[in-house]
Formats: C-alpha cells, sequence, structure tokens
C-alpha cells in the first residue's frame, strides 16, 4: 500500500535498530580532545551536532547524568505534536558561562525513535524542514525591515539567521537534510550570516567544497599530509574561526 513506510515493506524493524544502537553507543566512552575544548571556549550563541552521544555536554559539563538530560531537555515547538529534532535542544552552560541551546540534528541516545538512521527518517526530516520553512515565509526579513527580534524556535532559524561555522562534519553527500538547509540559507532574502565551512581528510575534497561554494557558503579543505594526522588541521581551524568571531 501507499501509505506503508519503506522499511516495513522490506521487513526492516527501524525501531529495534534504533534501540539497538542507542544502547550500544550508550557503553562507549565519551571524549573531550583539546581541539573541542578550544572550541566550545568560543562565544557562540547555538550549538548544532549530528552527533547521537553527548561528548559536547560532557566536555561542557563534566558529566551527564539522564537527569541533567531530562532536566535540561526544552522543546521549542508548538503544539502538542510529537518532538521533532527539529525544535528540540538542550540547553548548556558553555565554558565562558553563557546558556545555548545545544540541538542534536539527528536525535540523541536518551530519545532512541529520534535517530535518523534510515530513508525514510531523512525525508522525514527534510518534510518537517519543509514546514517549519513554509512557517516562517518572509518572517525573517520582515522582521529585519521592523526592527523586531527574531525567535528563533528551530535549528533551522538558527542555521539561517547567523553566522554558521561547520568543522568536523564532512558534508557528505548523503546528508541530503543538512544540504538542503545550506541551499535554503541560500535563497534567503533577510540579511543572514555567512556560512564557513572547514572540510578535514585525507584526501581531496574539491567536489564538496565546489557545491559548498555554489550554496554561497566559505568552504576550505585541509588535507593531512600524515595519515590520521588531524589536530594540527582543527587548530587550524580554530583558530581561524576564533579570529572571525
Amino acid at each position: 500500500p501507499f501509505g506503508m513506510q519503506p522499511e516495513a515493506m522490506c521487513g526492516t524493524d527501524v525501531e529495534q535498530i534504533c534501540r539497538d544502537i542507542a544502547r550500544e553507543l550508550g557503553t562507549a566512552q565519551t571524549v573531550c580532545p583539546e581541539q573541542m575544548k578550544r572550541l566550545l571556549g568560543l562565544n557562540f550563541d547555538c550549538i548544532l551536532t549530528t552527533n547521537y552521544t553527548y561528548d559536547i555536554e560532557h566536555c561542557l559539563l563534566g558529566t551527564w547524568s539522564e537527569y541533567q538530560r531530562r532536566n535540561r531537555f526544552t522543546y521549542y515547538g508548538e503544539g502538542n505534536a510529537p518532538h521533532h529534532n527539529l525544535a528540540c535542544a538542550y540547553e548548556i552552560p558553555t565554558i565562558i558561562g553563557k546558556h545555548v541551546p545545544v540541538f542534536h540534528v539527528h536525535g540523541d541516545i536518551m530519545r532512541k525513535h529520534s535517530l535518523v538512521l534510515s530513508y525514510y527518517s531523512y525525508v522525514d526530516t527534510i518534510n518537517k524542514l519543509s514546514e517549519r520553512n513554509r512557517a516562517l515565509g518572509n518572517a525573517l526579513q520582515e522582521n529585519q525591515l521592523a526592527q523586531k527580534p527574531i525567535q528563533a524556535k528551530t535549528w533551522l532559524d538558527w542555521f539561517l539567521i547567523g553566522d554558521v561555522y561547520s568543522l568536523g562534519f564532512g558534508w557528505d553527500f548523503s546528508e541530503v537534510d543538512l544540504w538542503w538547509a545550506a541551499e535554503r540559507k541560500a535563497g534567503e532574502h533577510a540579511d543572514v550570516g555567512k556560512h564557513t565551512a572547514f572540510l578535514i581528510g585525507e584526501q581531496s575534497m574539491a567536489h564538496t567544497q565546489a557545491l559548498l561554494e555554489a550554496t554561497g557558503a566559505a568552504a576550505h579543505a585541509f588535507v593531512a599530509q600524515t595519515k590520521g594526522d588531524f589536530a594540527s588541521l582543527y587548530d587550524k581551524a580554530i583558530d581561524l574561526i576564533e579570529q572571525s568571531i
């Protein structure tokens, strides 16, 4: 039938897969490298992550129990609709003492069924982005012209209006929701911030860099000269972000 999800049609139990992955990831050791500490010490207003785990929160808070997660969970959406990742965040105090929302764009392991793993969930995310886009209309530009404050209610709102720095995210072509957001930012009529993307890898990323630049982003590609030697490249990228903020 046309109404069935692709996963159901091929017999895949996606919900069980989400539960299994969440359980396995929950046993993984958290990390907080020096480069992450440096990055999180900068004066950001919002943090977006595609990680399912809580390395960012652990790095900022030291501990991150389930009680803390539930206590800091915030839903910015309206109505009683199921809480989608688009409007869900954790309010976290940063290293400089500023409270910012941390959005897990592809879900997080406390909310097991929030994990974006399948084609269906990616398409569902784009559907939610489109719904938010329709709801926004031309409000961003109208509010700017009227000198009214803009209230960000989703990670898309933050992505559209702010200066965006992407680091540690490879912009794989399968990440269709983020590419959708990048193109939408490029078409915004309001005076919005710039998107600066840092690509770090072991081989040429020219195609990704070119596509990002086509969306209006400033894309910097750093290729490791020695296999696995990324720390110095992250330091270089953070130096540039620090100079820009």
